[in-house]
């Protein structure tokens, strides 16, 4: 089984506005990590192309085409979003994975920074159907584990909830420090039931991550986003990857897409393809097990959502 916990459904309604901004951005990370330079329409149109897909159709389909089983797909809760918006967003991707039970794991995205974030968790959860949460900290400017958002988590881990986290550095105005993994030390703590997926492993700050890890059971990695390292210089890839499994533990690392953000970069079967091959496309030197990629790809996440 292959599963992606990290997927983002974008209303097509806001796209027109939204487009242009993000997919600069995506260049802008292309350029960071030495990777092909793509032309920005081409960027463009990929992402319009999958996120222009308001009853989810467009997902299933090219999950079908990339052999991709599940996907866990959220929105994320920006802070320029009014209420009324952002609920109908969250309503809308609980009406997906309803429309999609077996490929769709739908998840919410409420900013605990928001005036009635708990009553709005509440109505994600009860009325929509979601089942785990999304926060962008360090565009909202916010402390994870701030004990003011502490009322939140508390209904979160009443709810078991699996919480999916941006960790990693990124250019202003994203406020870093913010999605350091450090920060979600605490919940771990005073959260028994709350699981989190430290969205793309920290990047830069993965050994943090795993010094985390060593002694906090319920906290995972993904590989969402680190198919720009595996295009932009595999040996290096293979390398980190394997240091990152031999310190986190192959039981918890998993992988994911961040997709519609990547697929002019790599599609979604080559990303799979990617893991799944390792064994064999390795460097001299480097050592991956069938076991460890079929973890990877989707063993270690089904065991998370008991699937």
């Amino acid at each position: 089984m292959v599963i992606d916990v990290h997927h983002h459904w974008e209303p097509s309604d806001g796209l027109e506005t939204f487009l242009p901004f993000i997919c600069r951005y995506i260049k802008s990370m292309y350029k960071s990590m030495h990777c092909p330079d793509l032309p920005l329409e081409k960027i463009m149109e990929e992402y319009f192309r999958l996120a222009n897909d308001p009853y989810g159709e467009v997902l299933v389909k090219y999950m079908e085409e990339s052999g991709v089983d599940k996907s866990v797909v959220f929105f994320w809760d920006r802070p320029s979003y009014d209420v009324e918006t952002l609920m109908d967003i969250n309503r809308r991707v609980g009406e997906i994975g309803r429309r999609f039970p077996d490929q769709v794991i739908p998840f919410a995205s409420v900013n605990p920074t928001r005036e009635n974030a708990l009553d709005m968790l509440k109505k994600c959860v009860e009325d929509y159907g979601l089942v785990g949460m999304k926060w962008h900290p360090d565009v909202a400017g916010f402390n994870p584990s701030d004990k003011k958002f502490y009322p939140m988590l508390e209904k979160m881990n009443e709810y078991k909830m699996t919480l999916v986290t941006h960790t990693g550095s990124l250019p202003a105005p994203s406020k870093s420090l913010y999605a350091h993994p450090l920060l979600l030390d605490e919940i771990l703590v005073d959260f028994p039931n709350i699981n989190i997926i430290a969205a793309h492993s920290g990047w830069r700050w993965w050994p943090e991550l795993a010094g985390v890890m060593e002694w906090k059971p319920r906290i995972y990695g993904c590989l969402t986003e680190w198919q720009l390292m595996a295009v932009a210089d595999y040996d290096c890839f293979c390398r980190t990857l394997r240091e990152m499994i031999d310190r986190m533990g192959i039981e918890r690392l998993m992988w994911g897409t961040d997709n519609p953000s990547f697929t002019a970069l790599m599609s979604v079967k080559d990303w799979v393809e990617t893991i799944r091959s390792l064994p064999e496309r390795a460097p001299e030197g480097i050592v991956f097990t069938r076991e460890e990629t079929e973890a990877i790809l989707g063993g270690n996440a089904k065991r998370l959502f008991q699937l």
